[in-house]
C-alpha cells in the first residue's frame, strides 16, 4: 500500500460517497470499489458500512483510518522539511481562509508570495473559521486565517494579529443616510445603531464573523431591524444591497470592491473583527508557513 492509495481512503471517509470520491481523485469508480473490496479482504475486515445515505467507516475502519492520516500526515511534514533544506524552493501549504477575507486579502498575498517562492504552491479551503477551526484540530491544514476569539482552539496560540473594521453598507440614496450624525468624542460621521432597527437588514449565518456581530450588537443595543428573509454570505449580501433597499454589515476593506456602494461607520464605535493566523502543529514547524505569515 503506499500514500496514494492511503488519500483514495482518507477521501473516500470524508466525501462519505464514493462517485463524489472518485470524482474528487480523478479516477473511475469502479477502480475505487475495487481498491475498497480489495484492501478489505487483505486486512480481513469491512472498513465501511454502505447505506442508502452514503458510506461511512465501521469501529476498525474507523482505527484504520486515524492511522492512515497520521502516516499521510507524518509524510507531508517529511516532504516538506525536506523541500525546505533546498532552500524553499519546493513545497506544499495548506491555508484556510473564509471566501469572505479571501476575496480582498489574497490575491495581492499570493502575488507577492508566489513573486518571491515560485516553487511553494498554497492549496487554499475556504470555510467559516469555526469549520477552519476543526480543519487545523483535526491536521487537514497546516495554517489558517481565524476569527477571535477562538471557539474550539481555545489554547493554541496566535502568530498574527489584524483587525478589521465593520461598517453598514447601503445603497446610494438609501434613507438611512439621513439619519447620519457626528460623534462629538472622535469627530466621525457615521450611523447610530439604533438607526438600523427601522429598516430591512441581512444578517449573516451566526457562524460567520459579520454575523456573530450583527446579533451581539443588536442585542446590546436592544435594536430589532426586519430581517431579510434569508441568510446570506457577507459576498451575497453585499449584491443584494447592490439592488434593494435592504442594509448589512461588511469590512472596511472590502469597499474597493463594490465602490458604487455606501460604506459607513457605526456609531457608538468603531466595531472591529479581530483576525489571528493559528498554526496546527505540522504547520508550526514548516518554514514554508512561517514565510507565508509574514506576507499578511
Amino acid at each position: 500500500m503506499d500514500f496514494k492509495e492511503l488519500d483514495y481512503l482518507i477521501t473516500l471517509a470524508d466525501e462519505k460517497n464514493i462517485s463524489r470520491a472518485a470524482e474528487r481523485l480523478f479516477m473511475a469508480q469502479s477502480s475505487l470499489s475495487h481498491f475498497i473490496r480489495q484492501l478489505e479482504s487483505e486486512l480481513g475486515t469491512t472498513l465501511f458500512i454502505r447505506t442508502p445515505r452514503g458510506i461511512f467507516p465501521t469501529a476498525s475502519g474507523e482505527q484504520f483510518l486515524s492511522h492512515a492520516r497520521n502516516m499521510l500526515q507524518e509524510f507531508r511534514t517529511a516532504k516538506n522539511e525536506i523541500y525546505e533544506l533546498e532552500h524553499l524552493s519546493k513545497g506544499n501549504i495548506r491555508f484556510g481562509i473564509s471566501t469572505y477575507r479571501g476575496v480582498y486579502l489574497l490575491p495581492d498575498i499570493l502575488r507577492r508570495f508566489h513573486s518571491q517562492y515560485p516553487g511553494i504552491s498554497v492549496s487554499i479551503t475556504e470555510k467559516t473559521s469555526r469549520q477552519l477551526e476543526y480543519e487545523i484540530l483535526s491536521g487537514g491544514l497546516d495554517m489558517a486565517l481565524l476569527s477571535l476569539p477562538l471557539k474550539i482552539l481555545k489554547d493554541q496560540d496566535i502568530h498574527l494579529r489584524r483587525t478589521d473594521e465593520v461598517k453598514l453598507i447601503c445603497a446610494p440614496g438609501h434613507p438611512i443616510l439621513k439619519e447620519a450624525v457626528t460623534d462629538p468624542v472622535s469627530g466621525t460621521a457615521g450611523i447610530p445603531i439604533s438607526a438600523i432597527g427601522n429598516y430591512t437588514f441581512i444578517f449573516s449565518p451566526s457562524d460567520m464573523a459579520l454575523g456573530y456581530t450583527a446579533r451581539k450588537l443588536f442585542h446590546d443595543f436592544d435594536v430589532h431591524p426586519v430581517s431579510y428573509p434569508t441568510e446570506l454570505s457577507p459576498l451575497l449580501a453585499t449584491a443584494v444591497v447592490r439592488s434593494s433597499n435592504a442594509l448589512a454589515f461588511s469590512s472596511a476593506a472590502l469597499s474597493h470592491l463594490a465602490p458604487e456602494l455606501t460604506y459607513i461607520p457605526l456609531l457608538p464605535g468603531p466595531y472591529q473583527v479581530e483576525l489571528g493566523i493559528v498554526f496546527s502543529p505540522q504547520g508550526a514547524n514548516s518554514m514554508a508557513c512561517k514565510v507565508f505569515c509574514e506576507y499578511f
